[in-house]
């Protein structure tokens, strides 16, 4: 699949479900994501301090995820939205990923996370729009 191709794919599935932007629907969309991972991978709890016990309802309801999260959810899917945006052009992508990278290291984030990463992203969105298993490699191509 060509790098044009791949991106196509890519933000088709984050216009209808990986929104950026201050509307309703956008602010969610983040939101969603962080629901998915409380609820269906409980272990990267600790990299939340103070929300470790925290369930997708509690998630939904936080005035933490509500406030300051806001920032966070918006932060996350530009941040996915850039490098989507940036595959064609192999140096601006590698030096956005790796500032990503770097900016976790604070969180002392396991490395292998990070090559699991759009896996959970893709079941995230596939609860919420249709992704095939073209788009799905699209993603892991990423």
């Amino acid at each position: 699949m060509s790098h044009s191709e791949t991106k196509a794919k890519c933000l088709k599935v984050m216009n209808e479900s990986g929104r950026v932007g201050n509307c309703d629907a956008a602010k969610q969309d983040g939101l969603n994501f962080y629901k998915y991972k409380f609820g269906h991978h409980p272990d990267l709890r600790v990299y939340f301090k103070g929300a470790e016990n925290f369930t997708p309802t509690d998630v939904q309801n936080s005035d933490r995820f509500a406030k300051q999260g806001i920032c966070v959810r918006q932060n996350l899917m530009l941040a996915v939205r850039i490098l989507i945006d940036t595959y064609d052009d192999s140096e601006t992508f590698k030096a956005y990923a790796r500032e990503i990278i770097n900016r976790h290291i604070k969180f002392k984030m396991d490395r292998a996370l990070w090559t699991k990463f759009f896996t959970l992203f893709v079941n995230n969105l596939k609860e919420h729009t249709t992704v095939d298993e073209e788009t799905e490699k699209a993603f892991q191509q990423i």
